[in-house]
Order: structure tokens, then C-alpha cells, then sequence
């Protein structure tokens, strides 16, 4: 649909992100509670709940967060 619209994006691979917010020692099975963590430190004022009901942030909100944070450092600064 983007390139319909002729508007550029940018792919970003989860490695890239990943290796920008995580430690580099980590192992596989923790990128989730990693992306709960530190999103839940970068927005303090941001629960990352999918429903009022829910009392776990989800991991695919903090993943978005951290995804929209490293474009805003990162990519926009190159």
C-alpha cells in the first residue's frame, strides 16, 4: 500500500532495535520481558495495557513503543 501511495518507509528488523534498547548478553527466550521492562522505564506516564480489564503490560505495545523510539533516536538523526 505504501509504495502505491509512493510514500518511502523504512524496514527495520527486530535485531536492529533490539540491539539498541537490550543488553548484548541476553538470551533468546527473554526479548519480551526486556521490551516490558524498559518500555515501562522510558514511559513512565504508559501502562502498555491491552484492555482497562488487564493488569500485564502487552509485549506488543512496548514492542511498538521501543520500534517508534529507536526510529525517533536513531534513524531520523542519520
Amino acid at each position: 500500500m505504501l509504495t502505491v501511495l509512493w510514500i518511502s518507509y523504512v524496514e527495520i528488523e527486530p535485531r536492529q532495535w533490539q540491539d539498541h534498547f537490550f543488553p548484548k548478553e541476553r538470551k533468546k527466550d527473554e526479548t519480551k520481558k526486556l521490551s516490558i521492562k524498559i518500555a515501562l522505564e522510558k514511559f513512565k506516564w504508559f501502562k502498555f495495557l491491552k484492555t482497562s480489564r488487564s493488569s500485564v503490560p502487552s509485549d506488543w505495545l512496548t514492542d511498538s513503543a521501543l520500534i517508534a523510539l529507536y526510529w525517533h533516536n536513531v534513524i531520523e538523526t542519520v
